[in-house]
């Protein structure tokens, strides 16, 4: 069996707007009132905790697409370098709903999280998997990914 790996453009081009990075914001909140995220957060999260802790990471994005002071906390170069390419793409708009935050972005806002929040660590690994895994979940889309070769 032969196998390619593409990149979400491919997916969008041929699978469309579902494999948008809106459309899969909008999918792990969906898929959380359905409580699908159950086992992956051993019952510790709820729908209702998944879907608010990805609404404070908007008020998040907002700040951190706003703050000067950013090399406080964010010491190397990598992570300040992302953070002035993130407010570069985000300075005219307004971020008012998970879905405006481009996937990718997401990844940096988690970062951004635990550098500000020294103190949590220990849980940073387990955040950062947990959150891949909602967001493979997501772009899954229950193994329809699976077909779009066929468009």
């Amino acid at each position: 069996m032969r196998s390619v790996l593409l990149g979400n453009g491919i997916n969008i081009q041929f699978g469309g707007k579902a494999y948008t990075s809106s459309y899969i914001m909008q999918r792990i909140k969906y898929r959380a009132r359905l409580d699908a995220y159950k086992k992956l957060f051993a019952d510790d999260m709820t729908a209702n905790d998944i879907i608010k802790m990805l609404e404070a990471f908007v008020e998040e994005a907002n700040k951190l697409k706003n703050d000067k002071n950013y090399s406080d906390y964010a010491e190397d170069s990598d992570s300040q370098s992302a953070i002035k390419d993130f407010q570069e793409r985000y300075k005219d708009w307004e971020i008012s709903k998970p879905e405006d935050v481009m996937l990718e972005d997401w990844f940096l806002l988690v970062h951004v999280f635990f550098l500000k929040n020294r103190d949590l660590e220990e849980q940073r690994q387990a955040g950062i998997q947990g959150f891949q895994q909602l967001i493979l979940d997501a772009i899954y889309n229950n193994g329809r990914i699976q077909e779009i070769y066929k468009s």
